[in-house]
Formats: C-alpha cells, sequence, structure tokens
C-alpha cells in the first residue's frame, strides 16, 4: 500500500496528512521523522476502521505546502488538491461514516471518564482561569440523562 501524503511544512516543522487514509497523520521536526511515523499510523488507522493492513506500507509525497504559520501549534492552511474537485455520493457517504464512527468513538472515551467534574492534576492559573478545568466543561457538554445515539 502506498499512503499518498500532503507535506505542509515551515522549514523547523513536519505535518504530513494522509490523503487516501482520511484524519490519519504524523508530525515531526523533519519530513524524514514525519515519514518514518506514517507506516505506525496508517496500520493503527487501518486497525481502526477495521480493515486489515497491508504487508508493506510506503509513503509518496504527492503535494507539497510550504506554510508560513506555526506548524507544531496545530496551525495549518493547506488545501489538498485532491479534495478540490467534485465528489461522488459514494465519497461522502464513506467520509460521513468515518466522521460518524470518530464522533461514536469519541463519545465512548469521554463517557467512560469516572469523574467529569474533577480533575487528577492539580489547579494551577493561566490567563484564562485555573486550569485544568473540569472535563464537562472543557467539552461543554451539558449532563446526561439519557445517552445520546448517532445516526448514519
Amino acid at each position: 500500500m502506498t499512503v499518498q501524503c500532503v507535506w505542509e511544512h515551515n522549514g523547523s516543522d513536519t505535518l504530513l496528512y494522509a490523503v487516501n487514509l482520511p484524519g490519519a497523520y504524523t508530525r515531526g521536526a523533519t519530513r524524514e521523522t514525519a515519514i518514518d511515523k506514517m507506516e505506525q499510523e496508517a496500520r493503527a488507522y487501518l486497525k481502526w476502521r477495521g480493515e486489515p493492513a497491508p504487508d508493506s506500507i510506503t509513503v509518496a509525497i504527492v503535494q507539497d505546502a510550504p506554510c508560513s504559520l506555526e506548524i507544531r501549534d496545530a496551525d495549518s492552511d493547506v488545501l489538498f488538491a485532491a479534495e478540490q474537485g467534485p465528489m461522488t455520493a459514494d465519497e461522502y457517504q464513506m467520509l460521513k461514516d468515518l466522521a460518524l464512527k470518530s464522533a461514536a468513538d469519541f463519545l465512548s472515551l469521554y463517557l467512560s471518564v469516572p469523574e467529569k467534574n474533577t480533575s487528577c492534576l492539580s489547579a494551577r492559573e493561566t490567563f484564562l482561569a485555573k486550569y485544568p478545568a473540569r472535563r464537562r466543561k472543557c467539552i461543554n457538554t451539558p449532563k446526561m440523562s439519557t445517552p445520546i445515539i448517532l445516526v448514519k
């Protein structure tokens, strides 16, 4: 399998986005560091999707995207060339299914946190308030009396 990657970089930082594995990415101080991480990321991603990983995984840079933003601070301004054309109904459904799976997985993870109103970390002052805030407040979720059901 060849993982097609968009390489976003600003000279001192790199982000590789896997175009054909939407949502998979790696980062590093150099392109080589990010490339070295991509095989493990691709295997983890395919496992998350419930798909078998191939024996061999290689990386191909399909788009070079220099950036003036601080990538290490999670800033990004790249538009994938592969995503600028029209989308088929099948592509839309596949991306929708991935988004719903991700949302369900996040909800499951959130619901597994035992004490949503407390933190295991000691408080410290920041310019906004005390950190860490309660988990529920951090993601702005209301108390739920009934579970949320995601519909496909």
